[in-house]
């Protein structure tokens, strides 16, 4: 459902902060993400509950040029793409999906969710939410916690999840999933811990 349209955010682009193209964006855009760090801020995050994103892609140069900051970088999100990016929640879920959505995860990274509290999850729902994560890695290390011995947690996944993982990381992580969702398929993924508590 995508029309074409681009929005481009960067120091020299016609967005120069990520909350002006999220303003400025309309169902069925492109929100192309220059080269550094892009953060959500609190008040961001407030706005972005209150609108929901729709048909919307977020599409960076790769995760290793290119990042989101920000806890709880999206509360709702229908049919929503995400590729090519790190999602950074700050000793946070990076996406805590509270209301009925459908999002995609595509050559990311998600990490800095090891808080030691609150469960230290990295992605997490709590409605009718379908996931497809593709290629995605999950560090379970880094955050608050980090050098305690033990892992972050990749996801939570309650209520009604159809959860898809295909060709995904999991780096020292504590569990894979804390879920009591309705399906979890996985193909081609990939465990992999050095931290003596991790799964």
């Amino acid at each position: 459902r995508l029309t074409g349209r681009v929005l481009r955010v960067g120091p020299n682009d016609e967005f120069e902060k990520f909350h002006e193209a999220i303003t400025a964006s309309q169902s069925g855009d492109t929100i192309l993400l220059a080269d550094g760090e892009h953060t959500i801020s609190q008040s961001m995050y407030q706005r972005l509950r209150l609108q929901p994103i729709t048909d919307i892609q977020f599409v960076g140069s790769g995760a290793d040029k290119c990042s989101l900051v920000g806890t709880r970088l999206i509360d709702a999100a229908m049919r929503v793409r995400l590729r090519g990016l790190t999602l950074d929640g700050k000793n946070n879920e990076s996406l805590d999906l509270r209301s009925e959505s459908a999002i995609q995860l595509v050559d990311c990274v998600v990490t800095n969710y090891n808080s030691g509290a609150g469960g230290s999850i990295g992605i997490a729902s709590s409605r009718e939410t379908t996931w497809l994560l593709l290629r995605t890695t999950f560090q379970g290390g880094p955050g608050r916690a980090s050098g305690r011995g033990r892992g972050g947690n990749a996801f939570r996944l309650d209520g009604s999840a159809m959860t898809y993982v295909r060709q995904c990381q999991f780096i020292d992580n504590e569990e894979i999933s804390r879920s009591s969702g309705d399906i979890e398929t996985y193909d081609g993924c990939v465990e992999l811990n050095s931290l003596p508590n991790a799964s």
